[in-house]
């Protein structure tokens, strides 16, 4: 519709904020540690992969950074993440914090957000775990 790449839509977004792109590894690192259930979406234009639950097993292997639990296996190649942001998503049940890994193109290559809870997508333990 606004015919700009999603790297360039987040950029204009009322609030984000960029990070480094080892943050992926601190933040599978945090969210493996405290059980918060997840939504962790990872593919390319032909495929699309979506986990929904708590991340319990990530294994760090350069140059990837992997999830391997029981139903998700996921490979994100960190030296290919160019930026990492952390973004406000409004949504119908209240907003997220949306996080999403760029590849040096400018392409979404993973996007993580807490899973909703009784119909609220807002997550205080979400919030709290990515501003920490």
């Amino acid at each position: 519709k606004w015919e700009i790449g999603r790297a360039s839509g987040v950029g204009a977004a009322p609030r984000w904020c960029p990070a480094a792109p080892e943050a992926v590894a601190a933040m599978l690192h945090a969210a493996c540690g405290n059980g918060i259930e997840t939504m962790l979406f990872s593919g390319d234009r032909g495929s699309i992969q979506i986990h929904t639950g708590a991340i319990r097993t990530k294994r760090p292997r350069e140059p990837w950074q992997t999830v391997m639990d029981t139903g998700c296996n996921t490979h994100l190649r960190r030296d290919h993440t160019a930026e990492f942001r952390a973004v406000d998503n409004p949504t119908k049940g209240g907003g997220t914090v949306l996080i999403e890994a760029f590849d040096g193109e400018g392409k979404v290559t993973l996007q993580c957000c807490a899973a909703p809870k009784e119909g609220r997508d807002h997550r205080p333990d979400w919030v709290a775990m990515v501003d920490g």
